[in-house]
């Protein structure tokens, strides 16, 4: 009866999204005297008529060009960099930035830990992250990034669109997938400018903060760059008998350090940017042998470049490099006196390269072509070192290649928005848990679809509609675990056990709501989501 009423629901919302689209065609075909408006205009010309305070009303994620937000399908928010300014991010996670938007509950254990929060009912990892367009870990890059370095910040929720590559990642949870949105932090980008912002703070748990933000143009070079040093003593959040038990306050230490250059050619949106940012972060978790020392680079590298009126092009490449470093004793608070002697050090390293290429392609006034296709390559190593003996535990190799396509069309009041990729990924496993397994390698080939239909009745309402699917491949973590199957059950031994039986996870989203304007002040959503 379940799966019926289930049915009968996804039946409803197909009907809607039918419906909106054979409404759309009628339109199409009676609309004929509709004047030239911003959508009109080529991309080059949509950038540099409108003004810095205009741009606040332009995003670029869903089309990854300009667009107006009338012509976006999904619900989407944007927060921009004043308001990022002044919202609280207590533990320096770059999450806790949407605490308060609808359907968030960001949840960041401590200062040096992931956020554990979820996203439309679902964990982080089903919120595909990105900076710049590119993917990136929305548990690890959230307490890396600094948010000085953010112009803007795009939230677009419900089925995501099919242009955005899962992020390949093997450790913390996983393949991270946009089944129920996106996230993208937008760096700085046009810089009119000279601006410095310094910052020096202190509080409790002998907190001690310093920061520094600059940036500048000289011609057609623009850039910032930023310095961010913390240390504290922090608070101890252990219970008493876990593994987590502390015997003093934790203490850590916290730099960050960022830039990014802007070259500017002989047009507005002709442009070659690269981008750095390193953080180091080391501390104890309150016990003599408890020691962690974690690195994390990120590089990106974007070129964009209008080629005439009806073509825009643009190249992204990055590097993610996540090294991770920690002791573990010998506690057991099964016996006394407590033995907290070094029982090995551990370690993970995991490097991912994510690249994309996009064409944007105008036609017919109002339609707008998106095609391209991304790939990313991921590496992951695990070891440990004990008695002076270091061991591997896992190594494994990864890849996973994307096309995509999507179309869009705006027909008066109305929006239509179709669009599918075809995605490849294959593993390569060299040694799980320490062994070889008797699987070496694994492949998966899904095609993915995403439909979405927006019309604005008026200047001040708008109703959309969304649905599309999703696709999770195991990793290397959730199949060999962190701990062997033999230790189950031994005090003292915590951990991932091993599950080499895992299958693709596969999923549908979908949401209709209506985005009404009351006043000048106040906005009114109203949005209904299913995700499976």
């Amino acid at each position: 009866m379940r799966n019926l009423r289930g049915r009968f629901a996804w039946m409803k919302l197909l009907s809607i999204v039918l419906l909106s689209q054979f409404l759309f065609l009628q339109q199409v075909l009676a609309d004929e005297k509709s004047t030239q408006n911003l959508h009109d205009l080529s991309i080059n010309e949509f950038v540099t008529s409108i003004s810095l305070e205009k741009l606040q009303d332009v995003v670029i994620t869903e089309a990854k060009i300009p667009q107006t937000r009338e012509t976006v399908t999904q619900k989407l928010e944007i927060l921009n960099a004043e308001t990022i300014s002044q919202l609280p991010v207590n533990t320096g996670n770059i999450a806790e930035l949407l605490q308060y938007s609808s359907g968030q509950f960001v949840n960041p254990l401590s200062r040096h830990d992931s956020n554990w929060g979820s996203f439309g009912g679902l964990g982080p990892k089903y919120n595909g992250y990105l900076l710049d367009g590119l993917g990136i870990d929305s548990f690890a890059d959230g307490m890396s990034l600094d948010p000085w370095a953010f112009e803007r910040i795009e939230l677009y929720k419900g089925p995501a669109s099919v242009m955005y590559s899962n992020y390949l990642t093997m450790d913390f949870a996983g393949n991270e997938t946009p089944l129920t949105g996106i996230t993208n932090f937008i760096l700085k980008d046009r810089i009119e400018k000279r601006s410095t912002r310094i910052l020096i703070g202190g509080g409790s748990y002998k907190t001690l903060n310093s920061r520094l933000y600059h940036q500048n143009r000289q011609g057609k070079l623009s850039y910032f760059f930023g310095l961010n040093y913390e240390d504290s003593e922090y608070t101890n959040y252990g219970i008493t008998g876990s593994w987590l038990n502390m015997l003093d306050h934790p203490g850590y230490q916290k730099t960050r350090a960022y830039a990014k250059l802007i070259y500017q050619f002989d047009q507005e949106d002709h442009k070659l940017s690269v981008f750095l940012h390193q953080t180091r972060h080391n501390g104890d978790y309150g016990r003599p042998n408890r020691d962690f020392n974690n690195l994390y680079n990120t590089l990106n590298v974007v070129y964009n470049n209008q080629v005439n009126e009806t073509l825009h092009f643009q190249f992204k490449t990055g590097y993610r490099n996540y090294d991770r470093q920690w002791q573990e004793d010998r506690f057991n608070p099964n016996t006394f006196p407590l033995d907290l002697s070094l029982r090995e050090d551990d370690g993970v390293e995991q490097t991912i390269r994510p690249s994309e290429l996009t064409f944007n392609l105008k036609h017919n006034k109002h339609g707008l072509l998106t095609f391209g296709a991304d790939s990313q390559t991921a590496t992951y190593n695990t070891h440990a070192k004990m008695n002076g003996v270091k061991t591997i535990g896992s190594d494994v190799n990864a890849d996973s290649t994307g096309f995509y396509i999507q179309e869009k069309y705006i027909a008066g009041k109305w929006v239509f928005r179709a669009g599918g990729r075809h995605n490849s990924t294959h593993h390569s496993y060299d040694l799980l848990s320490g062994m070889a397994p008797e699987k070496s390698s694994n492949s998966w080939n899904k095609t993915l679809w995403s439909i979405g239909t927006r019309y604005n009745a008026r200047p001040k309402v708008a109703f959309y509609a969304n649905m599309g699917t999703s696709f999770v491949v195991p990793t290397a973590k959730q199949l060999s675990g962190t701990i062997k199957s033999t230790d189950a059950g031994i005090v003292g031994i915590n951990g991932q056990l091993p599950n080499f039986q895992l299958m693709p996870e596969t999923g549908i989203g979908s949401d209709i709501g209506v985005d009404m304007c009351l006043t000048r002040t106040l906005n009114l959503n109203i949005r209904g989501f299913s995700n499976q």
